[in-house]
């Protein structure tokens, strides 16, 4: 009975360096892309943050894989020329370039919002809540108020009003 042998293996070629980075770099920016989403969804009192921050991170987001997917496409063909020939060839780097110019325009925007809101003290959000309590503030004064002017006054109510106003 005669056994099959397996057939012999196909040569491995060695991994490309340029392909391996950028494939790390769409690990990276796959996790930091997941961590923008999930700031925008846990700011979303935040208008500033929702209406600023959402559509510069749509835009990394459908800008970088094309970027990715033409970038890994040119360094495979110059691996192939590289491996083929000894002449000298040349390879556009135009379809590179397209995503690249788009991709980097978003990257830009996402960029400085983050700065700006890096650079803010207090940030957005804290704001926004600020105003929120101070709101409350506000209507609590106005209730004491119109308390008050009554005719009879309810004594609790201040009380509470103002252990409110404390919690504020």
């Amino acid at each position: 009975m005669k056994t099959k042998s397996p057939p012999p293996p196909t040569p491995q070629l060695p991994p490309i360096p340029q392909i391996l980075a950028l494939n790390r770099a769409r690990d990276y920016m796959n996790q930091l892309l997941k961590q923008l989403n999930q700031v925008v969804k846990e700011n979303d009192a935040t208008p500033e943050v929702q209406t600023k921050l959402t559509p510069l991170v749509e835009k990394v987001t459908q800008s970088f894989p094309p970027f990715h997917q033409q970038a890994v496409k040119y360094y495979q063909l110059y691996d192939q020329i590289q491996e083929t020939t000894q002449t000298h060839q040349v390879l556009s780097t135009a379809s590179v370039k397209i995503q690249l110019t788009a991709f980097s325009k978003a990257w830009e925007d996402l960029e400085k919002m983050i700065d700006i809101y890096a650079d803010r003290h207090p940030p957005p959000h804290a704001k926004e809540i600020s105003g929120k309590f101070g709101a409350i503030k506000s209507s609590l004064e106005i209730i004491l108020q119109t308390n008050a002017n009554r005719k009879y006054p309810n004594p609790g109510l201040g009380k509470s009003v103002l252990s409110i106003q404390s919690l504020c």
